[in-house]
């Protein structure tokens, strides 16, 4: 690991993945992202979690809670 990684890296509790994406799917979410003002990695997540709970695997989460 680098030192300007280990430096200037946030600690998380989330866990870390990697998928592979057709050309055309990765500009739709790039294009989300940028409409919502998120990014890519945040688009993703918020994608994921909408799908999950639409399935009814995920409870929905309250948008109101803090």
């Amino acid at each position: 690991m680098s030192m300007f990684y280990a430096k200037y890296t946030m600690p998380t509790k989330l866990s870390r993945t990697s998928i592979y994406l057709e050309p055309e799917v990765k500009a739709l979410i790039v294009k989300m992202a940028k409409q919502e003002q998120r990014s890519v990695a945040n688009m993703v997540s918020v994608l994921i979690s909408e799908a999950l709970e639409s399935r009814g695997v995920l409870p929905a989460q309250d948008e109101n809670a803090s």
